[in-house]
């Protein structure tokens, strides 16, 4: 008979000693460990939980006080509920931000004044010592929401602090301009060593929402170091039909940026100031078609019959982009047949497509009006 072994007596002898201690330590604590995440999840959770709650509560709160005192509620018991809520508070801006972009035009009226009455800029104004960007960049949006230029020295002093922070730039921008700020506004776009983080579209929106003398504000804009900043007034000029600042756009013409070149002509053109043509007419003959273009479609907008010469030389560019602008000034001119002839003549049969075409495309849109 063979002896049989016993493999529990030859696994111990093989493992070290303490071996089975050292699983049963490792999977208490492994144990100890799973049990404390999900304590943290549950914690996690409740407090989740709470500040849902408690934000709900402020929230029907506030909607429930407009609502009162337009009835029948006194506006002191409303101002007492509000400042029970904390409405000044990290979670009451937040919620305030959140309503107002929610109410009716009439409710949010009805808010602001309860706000006033409770002295909102000097309590605002003293949230604004935090250190938490999060929290400033909800405290500006109300700031701008209100509408409170008291605060603008405040809201330029947080610019220059977070130099970096985008969205908080944006909404401190955006709020001097709503409060017509002119010299702060002026000073931050014209000094070279404030650096601009944000886009051109955001510029843009913040410099077109300027609540102020917005002539003044462009011409003074004009003399900026950023070019960002000078396209903007340039274009903003053009669309607002601010014919009386036209003679302070037309250096732009002659700058080496073309996109300061091309917005120049595109306002120029908007605003029909033809005292310029004849300067803009020799951009047709500058090395980018871009320019050539440009140059193309303000000329027609300022009065395409009287440059119909210069409309049909540039009917006969090399850049396809150029023609069919010509083409598309020259096809709404009513004297198609003396137009077409004179293409002829020119001997360039790109030319004659590209009238052609624009032509029956003109014949087709008019047959549809």
């Amino acid at each position: 008979m063979g002896q049989s072994f016993n493999y529990a007596e030859l696994a111990s002898a093989m493992l070290p000693a303490g071996f089975y201690n050292m699983v049963q330590v490792t999977m208490l604590i492994f144990c100890a460990i799973i049990a404390l995440l999900l304590f943290l999840l549950l914690v996690i959770y409740f407090i989740t939980s709470y500040h849902l709650m408690q934000t709900r509560r402020i929230k029907q709160n506030i909607e429930a006080v407009v609502t009162d005192v337009v009835s029948v509620q006194s506006e002191q018991q409303a101002q007492d509920i509000l400042a029970t809520e904390n409405i000044f508070g990290r979670r009451g801006v937040a919620v305030l931000a959140e309503v107002f972009s929610e109410m009716e035009e009439e409710d949010r009226e009805t808010l602001r004044d309860i706000l006033f009455n409770m002295d909102v800029s000097k309590n605002l104004a003293e949230q604004l010592d935090s250190e938490n960007e999060d929290y400033l960049i909800e405290l500006l949006h109300v700031i701008n929401i209100l509408c409170l230029p008291e605060l603008e020295n405040e809201v330029e002093a947080l610019m220059l602090k977070y130099k970096d922070n985008i969205s908080l730039q944006y909404e401190a921008f955006l709020a001097l301009a709503r409060f017509g700020s002119f010299d702060i506004i002026t000073k931050l776009c014209k000094d070279s060593s404030y650096e601009h983080s944000l886009s051109f579209r955001s510029l843009q929106d913040i410099i077109a929402a300027y609540n102020g003398n917005k002539p003044a504000l462009y011409k003074e804009l004009l003399k900026s170091s950023d070019d960002y900043i000078t396209r903007i007034c340039i274009k903003q000029i053009g669309s607002e039909g601010v014919v009386e600042l036209a003679s302070e756009v037309i250096p732009f013409l002659k700058s080496d940026n073309i996109n300061l070149v091309i917005d120049a002509m595109r306002t120029l053109g908007m605003l029909k100031f033809s005292s310029v043509a004849s300067q803009i007419a020799k951009l047709l003959k500058h090395k980018s078609w871009e320019v050539r273009s440009t140059a193309v479609s303000a000329l027609a907008a300022i009065d395409a019959k009287a440059y119909v010469d210069k409309l049909i030389h540039a009917l006969q560019d090399s850049e396809w982009q150029v023609r069919y602008n010509a083409g598309s000034a020259l096809s709404e001119i009513e004297d198609d047949d003396t137009i077409r002839e004179r293409v002829i003549e020119t001997g360039d049969r790109f030319a004659q497509e590209m009238m052609d075409y624009m032509l029956n495309k003109a014949k087709m849109g008019r047959a549809v009006r």
